[in-house]
């Protein structure tokens, strides 16, 4: 029974099965997920996934916030359109 490709690609977490890039799967090929894009959800490849510095306030809501850097996981459509500069930094594979 062949797979179904969702939105936000194959997601079985958990159940013993591999997840697949959606950007590799749309292409014909199979790439084993190594994460999922914080803004559409789809499975990121390595050729694919981009990773974007984000600020992450912490501490109390009273007195004075401290900030970290943190970084997220992008595929490449949403790095274009949210962080042109994580975009640019890898190359698109193919």
């Amino acid at each position: 029974m062949a797979q179904e490709v969702h939105a936000r690609g194959t997601h079985d977490f958990g159940k013993g099965r591999l997840t697949h890039c959606l950007d590799c799967r749309t292409a014909g090929t199979n790439s084993t997920t190594v994460g999922v894009c914080q803004s559409c959800g789809a499975g990121v490849c390595a050729a694919h996934a981009r990773t974007a510095p984000r600020n992450v306030r912490r501490g109390s809501l009273i007195g004075s916030p401290g900030e970290a850097e943190a970084r997220t996981v992008l595929c490449p459509v949403c790095a274009a359109a949210e962080a042109p500069a994580a975009a640019a930094l890898c190359p698109r594979p193919g």
